[in-house]
C-alpha cells in the first residue's frame, strides 16, 4: 500500500501497520482458523504445536506466519517465567505464590490472541520476548 505524507510518497507495511495497532487486515478464513488453533493449542503443548506451525507452514500467507511466530515467542517466554516462578517460589518466598500468576496469565493472553487472530487483527502478545521474528512470504495479501 503506499500512502503520501507532506508530499512524500512511502510504502506502508498494512501487518506492520495492523501489529502497531492500526486495526483489521483481511485474511482468509482458513488462516484465521489456523492461527486460533495455534494459540489455543499453545495452552495444551507448550512450543511444540506452534513450533510445528512455524516449522511446516513455509509460503503461507504473512498473517499466519506473524501469529505462528508471536505464538512460539510467547510459549517460549512462558516458560522462561515458569522456571523463574518455581526457582523463586521454592527458593525465596518458601510458598507458591509466582506459579498461579504466570498459569492464569498464560491461559488469559492465549486466549485473547486467539480471539484477536479469528477477528483478523495482528496480536502482539505483551511482556514476550521476540526470539524469532516473522518471515516474509512471496504470497500476496488477501
Amino acid at each position: 500500500m503506499i500512502e503520501e505524507t507532506n508530499g512524500k510518497t512511502e510504502e506502508v507495511d498494512p501487518y506492520l501497520e495492523a501489529a502497531k495497532g492500526a486495526g483489521r487486515i483481511q485474511a482468509e478464513q482458513d488462516d484465521r482458523q489456523l492461527a486460533m488453533m495455534c494459540h489455543l493449542l499453545g495452552l495444551i503443548t507448550s512450543v511444540f504445536v506452534p513450533m510445528v506451525f512455524v516449522l511446516s507452514k513455509k509460503g503461507d500467507s504473512d498473517f499466519l506466519t506473524h501469529h505462528e511466530t508471536q505464538s512460539l515467542n510467547f510459549q517460549i517466554t512462558m516458560i522462561l517465567a515458569m522456571t523463574l516462578a518455581i526457582w523463586l517460589d521454592f527458593n525465596v518466598f518458601e510458598h507458591a505464590y509466582l506459579i498461579p500468576v504466570v498459569l492464569i496469565s498464560d491461559i488469559i493472553l492465549c486466549i485473547t490472541a486467539a480471539i484477536r487472530a479469528n477477528e483478523s487483527i495482528l496480536y502482539v502478545y505483551p511482556l514476550s520476548i521476540p526470539f524469532l521474528k516473522p518471515r516474509k512470504t512471496d504470497r500476496p495479501h488477501a
